[in-house]
């Protein structure tokens, strides 16, 4: 008969990273200012955004990811529902250009651009 062993092993715990997606939602509007606006954003990225242009977007989920770029995998693949939670109300889209997510750690916020993400700030 072998000896029974007991091996500890020392585990830490890993914080669990969220990420806060914000995406221009049209919803039926005929806000012309707005559809332009999206236009702009969605085939310029990051170099037609300015500050203010964040009042126009909602917040349509929430990610459990390790980085941006899971958030992005998470959100055109939807191959892990359970780590997306949608906002009350909102029906979130794919992850493209345009779109906006927020760093719940340390308060940054990226634009998904057209080959990777772009540091933007909101004032």
């Amino acid at each position: 008969m072998f000896p029974l062993l007991w091996v500890h092993i020392n585990q830490t715990e890993r914080e669990i990273q969220m990420y806060k997606v914000y995406q221009i939602q049209m919803k039926g509007e005929k806000n012309a200012e707005k559809l332009e606006l999206k236009r702009d954003i969605t085939f310029y990225g990051s170099s037609k955004f300015n500050s203010e242009n964040f009042a126009i977007y909602t917040q349509t989920a929430t990610c459990e990811a390790d980085t941006a770029e899971d958030v992005f995998e998470l959100m055109n693949c939807w191959n892990d529902k359970e780590k997306v939670v949608f906002c009350e109300g909102e029906r979130p889209y794919s992850l493209s250009v345009g779109d906006i997510l927020e760093d719940t750690e340390t308060g940054a916020f990226m634009m998904v651009d057209d080959y990777d993400f772009a540091s933007i700030q909101i004032k």
